[in-house]
């Protein structure tokens, strides 16, 4: 690697700080380019042998990462995959980046874990999903997630005591690729009346009429709306002030947007499994980072009553630490 001009050694020498600056703009969501920016900009020399240095150490905050023991309880856990390319060897391919969000029984949301694999499929999601459990995630109210085939199997083995939500979101963008224009402004008023149901009963007949209008277009998801009333309606089984959190996987989306990002901002690809380990870990901390001086102030604001909810679903007692 290219050490730079002779001065950067003496300066490595003499600035024990300079790991530390690099390492810092790293994790404030610079690229390596962005990062040759600033330091030229500074008069200071950039270090590729130092720039290891940062990476590996942020490696190993990453397994400290993987390896914390994780939350108990839960209101809701978002989970989802990202579809990432990344340059190993000589060819640019897909990984699938299994993500685990987890919001609290006082509003906190955090990034739980990850999980890079060759694509997403159910093993790939029974070894995900079987970590959380592993490392002490057993009492969530939700889990939400998009209708990957055979999910909802492995999440109702994994947390039997749990609802499971179904995206709303996604359900509609799927339903918008078969539905002709003519159509969609009723699919919106249909979805509407799905949000604002009073219960899940009024909600399975709004299911049923989303799968009326769709019958003549797609056969087939007009019959998978049926199948998976229960799972879309699950949001209803909550107070109504929390159901717009709960139906959708839009929290999953906001920290695929950070990923996304940097993929755009490197060229279109990571350029290693290194790299997009960094830039895993630098999206986590951004995002846990904001969500942490944020937390989701209405969820707070009913912690009490949803607090007695959980302790009824799992027969818990409310003087628990949760």
């Amino acid at each position: 690697m290219d050490l730079g001009p002779r001065s950067l050694e003496k300066y490595e020498r003499t600035s024990l700080d300079y790991e530390e600056f690099l390492q810092g703009l790293v994790l404030s969501g610079m690229t390596p380019s962005q990062v040759k920016a600033v330091l030229a900009a500074k008069g200071i020399p950039y270090s590729e042998v130092v720039m290891d240095r940062v990476a590996e150490r942020i490696s190993n905050k990453l397994k400290e990462f993987k390896n914390r023991e994780l939350p108990h309880d839960l209101l809701a856990l978002y989970v989802d995959v990202k579809l990432v390319k990344v340059r190993i060897n000589e060819s640019v391919v897909n990984r699938a980046v299994y993500i685990a969000i987890g919001v609290d029984l006082e509003g906190n949301k955090s990034v739980l874990d990850y999980e890079v694999r060759d694509r997403e499929d159910l093993d790939g999601w029974k070894s995900f999903l079987g970590g959380l459990v592993n490392r002490g995630v057993s009492r969530v109210d939700v889990v939400v997630s998009d209708d990957f085939p055979g999910l909802d199997k492995v999440i109702s083995t994994l947390f039997p005591s749990s609802q499971h939500q179904l995206c709303i979101t996604h359900m509609v963008r799927n339903l918008m690729g078969v539905l002709p224009d003519k159509e969609k402004e009723e699919l919106m008023t249909r979805v509407r009346d799905l949000k604002s149901s009073r219960n899940v009963e009024e909600g399975k007949k709004a299911i049923s009429s989303l799968s009326q209008l769709v019958q003549p277009f797609s056969p087939a998801r007009a019959k998978r709306l049926l199948d998976a009333a229960d799972k879309y309606c699950a949001f209803l089984n909550f107070p109504r002030e929390v159901r717009h959190y709960l139906y959708t996987n839009n929290t999953s989306e906001s920290f695929n947007s950070t990923l996304a990002r940097f993929e755009e901002e490197l060229g279109g690809y990571f350029p290693s499994l290194r790299s997009l380990q960094v830039y895993l870990y630098v999206s986590i901390e951004e995002n846990n980072s904001r969500w942490k001086s944020r937390p989701m102030s209405v969820i707070r604001h009913h912690s009490y009553h949803l607090k007695q909810l959980h302790a009824s679903r799992f027969q818990v007692t409310l003087d628990e630490d949760f």
